[in-house]
Order: structure tokens, then sequence, then C-alpha cells
């Protein structure tokens, strides 16, 4: 993963957090229904994924059979995860370890 596709994961996770959050104690999504967003983002992502990834020589689908989709929405989950449990300034940093850790990917 570059250092790119790192800051563009935690700054993506980080506004989830903010923009879900109505206050210190409440959001707007509930930690248990996250499902339907995450495949809607799977979708996009796949799209954009196709465009950059390999020099965008792989359609969606063709793309889409290098990857484990299950494993992909596993670690979305648990990276949304981390925005019910963590402040906002102690985030970029749960993030950062969480990616890091040598079994994620």
């Amino acid at each position: 993963m570059t250092n790119s596709w790192l800051a563009s994961i935690v700054n993506a996770v980080v506004r989830i957090k903010k923009l879900n959050q109505r206050d210190k104690n409440s959001y707007y999504i509930k930690a248990t229904d996250w499902d339907d967003y995450l495949e809607e983002a799977l979708e996009l992502a796949s799209l954009e994924a196709a465009k950059e990834a390999f020099g965008g020589i792989y359609s969606v689908e063709q793309l889409s059979e290098k990857f484990n989709c299950d494993r992909v929405l596993t670690i979305a989950w648990q990276m949304l995860e981390l925005t019910y449990q963590k402040d906002s300034k102690d985030l970029p940093r749960a993030i950062r370890g969480f990616i890091d850790k040598p079994s994620i990917l």
C-alpha cells in the first residue's frame, strides 16, 4: 500500500466518523447498520480501482476476480468499528495501526 492510499483511507474514515456522529454519544448510522452502505461503497470503489489499479488494464469484473470481496468488506467493517470506539483525535493512529497489522491484507 502506498503512502497516498494510506492517507486517503485514514482521511476517509475520519471523515466518516465526523459526518456520522450526531453528538458525543449518538450516530446517524448505528454500528450494526452498515451492510448496505458497504456493499454500495464496494461497487463504487471497484469502478475507481479498475480505472487506477494496474494502469487501468482490467475491467471491474476482471479486477474483482483478483481480490476477495468478503475480506474487503470485513476490513472495511473493522475500520468503521474504530469510528465508534475511538475519539477523532485518536482515530488516525488507530487506523494506521490497524492497517499496519501483517494479517490485514
